[in-house]
This record gives structure tokens, sequence and C-alpha cells, in this order.
């Protein structure tokens, strides 16, 4: 019964234990057992309470963020999971070709795997004792890397100081201006300056 001592539901002549395959998924029950023989039927035992565990809902708002290490993803937790699934794949469309490459029991988890430039896309799965969801929503992230040297370099003497000018490289955020009385000995550093600098 939805109530101890109400009942809703008697399934007569069972052995323990008795296993209720009508329960529906996240009701909660209570139980209690009566003995029964030719002379009739004993008083209530105590109550027990269980509700029918299911599989898990999908996990929700999966993000994906690429650092200089990794590729760190986050998610909300699905109520009942006990662990979950990361899959990645290199493809789009999210599911074609994609491997499970961790089993965290937390709603975080580091790819440290992804390798820096590749654009990877993630789903995520929630798992119990009861089976395996079905795949989160999908999210995108390429690990970081060092930007590769700046191309084009030139220093052209002027009146009011030395210009030097370079193709930008296309992953940094600043530059810098290396300076030294020979090249590979650093004496001086501009940081943070754009294209073209005047020393």
């Amino acid at each position: 019964g939805t109530v101890c001592g109400t009942v809703v539901t008697t399934f007569t002549g069972v052995t323990t234990p008795y296993n209720d395959t009508t329960a529906v998924a996240g009701t909660t029950y209570n139980y209690w057992v009566v003995g029964v023989n030719s002379c009739g039927a004993s008083a209530n035992s105590a109550c027990a309470t269980a509700a029918r565990l299911d599989v898990p809902a999908a996990p929700t708002a999966v993000t994906a963020t690429g650092s200089c290490t990794a590729v760190d993803l986050s998610w909300t937790a699905s109520s009942g999971a006990t662990s979950y699934e990361v899959w990645r794949t290199t493809n789009s469309n999210c599911t074609t070709g994609a491997a499970s490459i961790g089993t965290p029991s937390v709603t975080t988890y580091s790819d440290a795997t992804a390798v820096a430039g590749t654009t990877y896309y993630y789903t995520v799965k929630a798992v119990n004792s009861c089976g395996t969801s079905g795949i989160s929503n999908c999210a995108n992230a390429a690990r970081l890397d060092v930007p590769a040297a700046p191309t084009a370099v030139t220093a052209t003497a002027g009146c009011t100081g030395n210009s030097v000018a370079w193709t930008n490289s296309p992953t940094a955020t600043s530059h810098n201006v290396l300076r030294g009385t020979t090249c590979g000995t650093v004496v001086t550093t501009f940081t943070g300056v754009t294209t073209p600098y005047n020393d």
C-alpha cells in the first residue's frame, strides 16, 4: 500500500523473497507480510519501504572546455545514476565513431588524452544497476596548444626607432618582442605588443 496498514494490493501464497514486478519505477511502496494457514491469518508484520529503481535519465547540460593540458567536461547529475560513461568522437554528428573513454562516478571528467588542436565531440550516458541511459546533448572543444612561432619577421631601421613587424600566430592571444645583441640571447623583452612594434 501507499500507507502502512492500508492495503492496496495483496500477493497471495508467496515465498520469501518476493519480487514485486508490478511496482512502478520511482514510486515508493510500503510492504508488510501476513502469515497464513488453515486456521487463519497472523497479525501484520512490521512495515518495510522501497521504491523500484529505473534506468537513469540521460545527463543534461554537458559542457566541454579546452585547456592547455586537457579537455574538461561537466554535466548535470542524473537521478539514480551510480556512474557515467564519457564518449568521444571527432565526427560532428557526435555518434559516428564514438568510443567510451572513461567511467567517472562524479559529474566531471578531464580528457588528458585529447590531442592538442583537434576538435572532439563528447556525449555522456548515466549508468546504474538497471541499465544505461540514452546519450546526453553533445558538447565540443579542442585542447589548447602552445601557438606556432610568428612568421615573416622583419626589422626596419627608422629615425625614431626600429620597426619590427611579423605575421601573427593564429592561436596566440598576445605577442612578445625579444631583443638581444645576438639572436636567441635575450636582453630585453617587450610584452603584449602588436605588429608593427616600434622599438
